[in-house]
């Protein structure tokens, strides 16, 4: 058995595709997932499987989604070790010191063209600072992520690849969740 990350982008958020989190574990539990859980209620799950790729989780969880929820949510799915070598490539370190709260780890769904890389890198942002590794996009809020226009719409526009993005707090904590699981 693997450990691995599910992430659910846009549920839970202003009244709009509602998952209930125990719904979900038990769904998954009961389609061959195993010691399944949650944090909270933005979509991250925690499981162990059967080593599969990525992909195929990725497809699954969609599916029982849509079958049992009747939503369409975006899903990406990492191996604990890939969130562990995340974690370590951080290019910020100095940011994770004093001020993790302004730094965000991108999930992209896969590695986009280096020709849509170019075109995000070529922009001009005063107040962010960004570093794309593959499909991991690590972004640094001068000021906070609240007025920013680097969002995960803004990132997928520009790089034609779905995304969802965790704050470096809950990063951490989904580490040592999936540490001890």
């Amino acid at each position: 058995m693997e450990k691995y990350l599910a992430l659910l982008r846009g549920i839970n958020v202003s009244g709009k595709n509602l998952i209930k989190m125990y719904e979900l574990r038990e769904l998954l539990k009961s389609n061959e997932f195993v010691e399944v859980q949650t944090y909270i209620q933005s979509g991250n799950i925690i499981f162990k499987h059967k080593k599969v790729s990525n992909s195929t989780l990725e497809i699954k969880i969609n599916n029982l989604i849509r079958d049992f929820f009747q939503l369409q949510v975006p899903v990406i799915v990492k191996l604990h070790n890939e969130l562990i070598s995340a974690i370590s490539s951080n290019p910020f370190p100095e940011v994770v010191e004093k001020d993790f709260n302004k730094l965000l780890l991108v999930f992209l769904k896969e590695t986009p063209t280096a020709q849509n890389i170019k075109s995000l890198s070529a922009m001009s942002f005063t107040e962010e600072k960004f570093v794309i590794k593959e499909n991991l996009i690590y972004l640094f809020f001068k000021n906070g992520s609240g007025k920013s226009k680097m969002n995960n719409n803004f990132l997928e526009s520009k790089l034609k690849v779905q995304s969802t993005s965790r704050n470096w707090n809950t990063i951490l904590k989904l580490d040592k969740l999936l540490a001890n699981s």
